[in-house]
């Protein structure tokens, strides 16, 4: 091919995949000194095929840029050559990418109609029929929420739109919910429902928000003594949780309340003393502790008046971390005391292992930081709480133990000082809700609030 100059100006550069080219001193230093290495591609109409950093440079210095031509028989053509050239240049970025992706798979199906697959559209570009989906699907994303081009990688994009998706999906939930228990407040006289929703319709009520502190002592100002039975405690555990999961790198560390363990002992024993206060005789407490504060939280609660048996329970993870393997092995377990004010209330699950195997939440599926699965403490509650009993969770975290009652018919409040995790944990109810009746309705033949309400209606009509 002849290689001749023509002027920048004259060159219709048209609409390009790259929208921005880094224009250094150090590249147009190396033009100044050395021309231009490379001819740029232009086609019979002047068009812009290949080289819009070099045009764009000679714009800059305006001198006369080499070109080669090469004929184009269309848009396909054209956007075929262009993407050749930079597809996989490391300097693409992620949108350009997948912007001229998705224009050449549309231009193919233009030319060829149904006969054009996404396979083939991976065979032409060279990348797996899952790859073309996904350039597709994040193209499409990006046009919705041009935000995202900010973001310097594809895959940081596919997270926050996880993250929002499943944001917007707990809000519609929480709208349903609230829905829901309105109508059944108003419907529900002499209405039976399944014991797990109707603990699990006041879950707006039980779910507080505000220190557990204060919710203590304002039970004990205004006299409120409701007949506790069980009370899971899992405070702080006066630690550096940032440090100890810093690979999670995730900004919910950042709204998680930790206690410095210079305050530590004096925080557990005001803990202890209040959980003491608030409960009737005979209430059995699990306590959470970090295993290094074992004599501190034991004292507090001895001190307090609880009787404590000195071995915990463990819950073994089944996987582990630490964030010094040369020197420690992964930590996989967390202990719990049990304690009793009084007597306690009899084991439910008599002569069960102290020992509790249930795999961690997986971090896509967390809300909270130290998030624990619902089906370990459905586990707890099945040994040491009963159906229909009154339980106290005053840090409530992620909700799980409040959930976890609801599944088991038992009836549970607590408090909780982040706002942000109420609305997960309803839409977590609104979810088992919907199950429970839907299920009811299809196996058991159970009556809904929502049926027995069709069902007054339709008497009062024949009368």
């Amino acid at each position: 091919m002849e290689v001749n100059l023509i002027d920048p100006n004259d060159i219709e550069v048209g609409e390009r995949f790259r929208k921005e080219y880094d224009l250094s001193e150090d590249f147009l230093g190396s033009i100044r000194q050395k021309g231009f290495v490379q001819a740029i591609t232009i086609n019979q109409n002047t068009e812009l095929v290949a080289g819009g950093r070099r045009v764009a440079a000679a714009k800059e210095l305006e001198i006369p840029i080499p070109y080669i031509m090469r004929q184009t028989e269309d848009e396909l053509d054209l956007r075929e050559c262009e993407f050749i050239e930079n597809a996989f240049r490391k300097d693409l970025n992620w949108t350009e990418r997948n912007a001229s992706v998705a224009r050449i798979h549309n231009l193919m199906k233009e030319k060829h109609g149904d006969r054009w697959t996404m396979r083939k559209s991976a065979d032409l570009i060279g990348r797996s029929a899952g790859g073309i989906v996904r350039c597709l699907q994040m193209h499409e994303e990006v046009e919705k929420f041009p935000m995202l081009k900010d973001l310097k990688t594809e895959d940081e994009a596919v997270k926050l739109l996880r993250k929002a998706k499943e944001k917007m999906a707990a809000k519609i939930l929480v709208e349903e919910h609230h829905e829901r228990t309105e109508k059944y407040f108003e419907n529900s006289n002499g209405v039976k429902v399944d014991a797990r929703v109707a603990s699990a319709m006041s879950a707006d009520n039980h779910f507080k928000i505000g220190d557990a502190f204060d919710g203590m002592q304002e039970m004990l100002d205004e006299g409120l003594t409701p007949p506790i039975s069980f009370v899971e405690v899992d405070p702080p555990y006066g630690i550096n949780l940032k440090e100890v999961k810093k690979g999670d790198g995730d900004r919910k560390l950042d709204r998680y309340e930790e206690v410095a363990s210079s305050k530590y002992p004096a925080f557990i024993k005001k803990l202890c003393k209040y959980l003491f206060d608030v409960t009737p005789a005979n209430t059995r407490i699990c306590f959470w502790f970090g295993i290094e504060w074992y004599n501190v939280v034991r004292n507090a609660l001895e001190g307090a008046g609880f009787r404590v048996d000195p071995i915990p329970c463990l819950w073994t993870k089944r996987a582990g971390q630490t964030n010094a393997p040369e020197l420690y092995l992964a930590r996989a377990w967390e202990p719990f005391f049990l304690a009793t004010k009084g007597e306690g209330i009899p084991i439910r699950n008599r002569g069960r292992i102290n020992v509790f195997d249930f795999p961690v939440v997986p971090a896509s599926r967390k809300y909270h930081p130290t998030q624990r699965p619902v089906e370990l403490m459905q586990e707890i509650l099945r040994t040491f709480a009963w159906e229909g009993s009154i339980i106290m969770v005053p840090f409530l975290g992620s909700g799980a133990t409040l959930l976890a009652a609801y599944r088991e018919k038992i009836n549970g409040f607590g408090w909780e000082l982040n706002e942000e995790n109420k609305e997960p944990f309803l839409a977590a109810v609104e979810q088992d809700i919907t199950e429970i009746l839907s299920t009811s309705d299809e196996d058991s033949g159970d009556t809904t609030s929502e049926d027995v309400q069709e069902d007054t209606e339709s008497d009062d009509e024949e009368e």
